[in-house]
Order: C-alpha cells, then sequence, then structure tokens
C-alpha cells in the first residue's frame, strides 16, 4: 500500500524544497505536482497555469494517478507536495485513504504571508511567477486550504502546521519533530 505525506501551500510557502528534504529524511520518493504539471500539460490549460488560474480538478487529479503507484501491492513511501488544491482532489484522496488503497500518513500544511511568499515567487522567477498570476495563486490558495483541511481532519487524517517563513532548516526541522510527536516518523 502507498503511504502518503502530503504537503500542502501556498505557491512560494517552501512546499516542493521541504518535500524533497522530507523524501531524504524519510527514505520516501518524491512527487511535486506542479512540477508534473509543467511537464504534462500543454495547450490551453498551459496557458491557463502560467497566467494562475487553477486547472480542472479532474485534468489535475488524472495527471497524478500514474504516479501514485495504486497498483503496486509492496509498500511504497511517497511525499507529495501541491496536490490536492480543491475540495474535489482531497474527497478523491479520503476515498482511496478509507478503501485502503493508500494511507494518508498526515498532511504538513506550510503557512505563509503574502508579502513572504510574493518576494519569495519573483525572486524564483519561474516564467509563472508574476504579479498576475501570484496574484490569483494566493487568492485561490486563501479560498481552498481551509475546506482541503477541513476534508482530511473530519476523516481523521492528521494535519500538522508549519510556518514555512522560517529558515529552510528551521522548517525542515519543524516539519520532522512534529511528524515524531504524531508518531509517523521515528527518531
Amino acid at each position: 500500500m502507498v503511504r502518503l505525506i502530503i504537503v500542502i501551500g501556498v505557491a512560494g510557502s517552501g512546499k516542493s524544497t521541504q518535500a524533497q528534504l522530507l523524501a531524504k529524511t524519510s527514505g520516501f520518493g518524491w512527487i511535486s505536482m506542479g512540477q508534473l504539471l509543467r511537464e504534462s500539460i500543454t495547450g490551453k490549460y498551459k496557458d491557463e497555469m502560467l497566467a494562475g488560474k487553477v486547472l480542472d480538478q479532474q485534468v489535475v487529479t488524472d495527471v497524478l494517478k500514474p504516479y501514485l503507484g495504486l497498483e503496486k501491492s509492496e509498500d511504497e513511501g511517497i511525499v507529495l507536495d501541491g496536490y490536492p488544491r480543491g475540495t474535489q482532489q482531497a474527497e478523491w484522496l479520503v476515498e482511496l485513504h478509507q478503501s485502503g488503497q493508500i494511507n494518508i500518513d498526515a498532511i504538513v500544511h506550510l503557512k505563509a504571508q503574502k508579502p513572504v511568499v510574493k518576494a519569495r515567487l519573483l525572486e524564483r522567477g519561474r516564467q509563472d511567477d508574476n504579479e498576475v498570476a501570484i496574484a490569483e495563486r494566493f487568492n485561490e490558495y486563501e479560498n481552498t486550504i481551509k475546506p482541503i483541511i477541513n476534508e482530511f481532519d473530519s476523516h481523521g487524517v492528521r494535519v500538522v502546521t508549519v510556518n514555512g517563513e522560517q529558515p529552510i532548516d528551521k522548517v525542515q526541522l519543524e516539519i520532522v519533530e512534529k511528524l515524531i510527536t504524531e508518531g509517523i516518523m521515528a527518531v
């Protein structure tokens, strides 16, 4: 069964950086939904993504499905960042969790304020990191994060919130300490 630790947060909160570090620490694999989308999406969806628009939830889920290894019988751990992006996707993961196809060990929610993420994204300089797209992504995050967290929480999935504004090493330390405290990672 696939074990998931899911890292969520607004663009620029450090999801990919922290997910990569957590994968290394835990021995899990790493999947970046943003990277998968940038590599897989073409045409009108690519244009929407570059404009900071939210892609259709089913399109995003269809891109992810082959990478989750749902058909595998052996245990595998994955740190997944940037998914779910909406309640429909969270509900799908909860269904997989409840049916025993995956085990969601925890949700790591990286919190960061708009000025911090805006500065980080502009510094990063990726094609989809422009003022309009950043504002769009932050607004979408603000509208969707609470329902996503509530969906997981209401089904008994552990959610740990971490201050993503700290230096990288301090964020990672806080994540690992909280996952150890929750019994998800061993010392």
